[in-house]
């Protein structure tokens, strides 16, 4: 369990990226943060967005419902999914959804998890 109540932040330049570290799929919407910080899933944890295209810093408050471990043979980042939830879960699904716009009909590139 993550003792660190310190809050993750996330920046995002563009909305490929953000496509990258969406998780559509998961229930209510999720956002993947890079952290080497040590979580469990079910684990509360808050993070800030920064969405640079805008100028815009959301805050995220959430459970943790994936872990991708720090392995040095891959390409992807340690971190967590923070699954949305709270008052302003549907807002900020919504809000990520409008911004990404047909990209949600296709896979990303690349995923960030």
């Amino acid at each position: 369990m993550n003792t660190n109540n310190k809050p993750l932040s996330l920046i995002i330049k563009d909305n490929a990226e953000l496509h990258a570290h969406y998780m559509p799929f998961i229930e209510s919407g999720a956002i993947f943060v890079p952290t080497k910080e040590e979580y469990n899933i079910g684990d509360k944890a808050t993070a800030y967005l920064l969405l640079k295209q805008l100028g815009k810093k959301i805050p995220i408050q959430g459970t943790v419902v994936w872990i991708t471990p720090d392995i040095k043979h891959t390409n992807t980042k340690a971190g967590i999914g923070i699954q949305f939830t709270g008052t302003n879960a549907e807002k900020i699904k919504q809000f990520i959804e409008r911004m990404l716009g047909t990209l949600l009909n296709t896979p990303p590139t690349k995923t960030a998890y």
